[in-house]
């Protein structure tokens, strides 16, 4: 089975990230999780520990005391990272190039596959920018999965 690394990003549907853990372990797979900022204002590090079986890759933890960078651990670990849900802000970043955060530069520093499911308001999916970004992290060889349309969080469907 395969080196999950599940990283969870700032949306609402980071509440549903226990049970896509629970899933993949539940499969075989070996997980790991590295949750945003803004991830844990929806979801604990201990809700994401527990459903992994293990620690919570932070921002707080990404340079350790014995010099290792946990960007470069990471990408080495992991045979897949599944970034679920995808907001369009982490998309961009990767699109793009940048690293200025955990995800971003684990990203950077060479992940084996990647696979985004993004989950937003319709409405931003379907804008242009988040258009071109999905597009571009397509031509860098990564999978895309969704967005499903249904009911939102917020008022309404998308």
């Amino acid at each position: 089975m395969a080196r999950v690394l599940v990283a969870v990003t700032g949306g609402v549907a980071a509440i549903k990230a226990p049970h896509l853990l629970r899933l993949l372990r539940g499969q075989g797979h070996e997980v790991r999780v590295l949750a945003t900022p803004r991830a844990l204002e929806f979801i604990t590090p201990l809700s994401l520990a527990v459903a992994a079986g293990g620690e919570v890759a932070t921002e707080e933890a990404w340079f350790r005391p014995d010099g290792r960078a946990l960007h470069i651990e990471l990408a080495r670990w992991a045979d897949v990272v599944l970034v679920a849900p995808a907001t369009a802000d982490a998309m961009a970043k990767a699109a793009l190039g940048l690293a200025d955060d955990l995800l971003s530069a684990t990203l950077l520093a060479g992940a084996k596959r990647v696979a985004w499911a993004p989950a937003m308001n319709e409405a931003m999916w379907l804008s242009p920018q988040t258009q071109r970004h999905a597009q571009g992290l397509k031509e860098l060889g990564h999978a895309i999965f969704g967005p499903a349309y249904g009911p939102l969080a917020a008022v309404g469907d998308g």
